[in-house]
């Protein structure tokens, strides 16, 4: 599937080791740039390691901790898309072709893989003129850990970059 639809054609230990090399790269990066805002922001790092350094989940967690609740997620994320296009003309980045909104809704059960996803009338279309961005909610049957741990995915600085994209 990977040479196929990607042109991808090591082997699966290759992509593993690859990826792996890739996700501690990132974690220490993650790790210097905490140890850096707290360093900026005047506070000591937290202790709890045995380096002293910053503790990442903690921060982590705060950030996931910032989501809105499942009942205003669609409300906020159709906000925010509103508040994205209005910054966009302001700063006059882009010229906004029509006043056409995409229609913010819930993501169709069949689709429920997808964290958010974007719908958009293709291109060429001539006459469908509509787009969706789907925004996946908790399921009513999760237990309320499992509904916060899927909203925390939602947590408004996750959701600004998602909705930029």
């Amino acid at each position: 599937m990977l040479a196929t639809g990607e042109g991808v054609d090591l082997p699966l230990a290759e992509i593993t080791r690859v990826g792996q090399a890739n996700l501690d790269a990132n974690l220490e990066q993650v790790k210097e740039l905490a140890q850096r805002l707290s360093i900026e922001q005047g506070k000591a790092p937290e202790q709890g390691s045995a380096s002293g350094s910053v503790n990442v989940s903690k921060i982590v967690a705060d950030i996931g901790s910032r989501h809105p609740t499942a009942e205003a997620l669609i409300p906020a994320t159709r906000n925010m898309l509103e508040g994205l296009r209005q910054v966009l003309i302001d700063l006059d980045i882009i010229t906004v072709p029509s006043d056409d909104r995409c229609l913010v809704m819930e993501t169709p059960t069949y689709m429920r893989y997808a964290f958010a996803a974007m719908d958009s009338a293709g291109a060429m279309e001539t006459r469908a003129t509509e787009s969706f961005y789907y925004v996946t909610p908790v399921e009513p049957e999760w237990t309320a850990a499992q509904q916060e741990e899927w909203l925390s995915n939602f947590n408004y600085d996750t959701l600004s970059i998602i909705s930029i994209h």
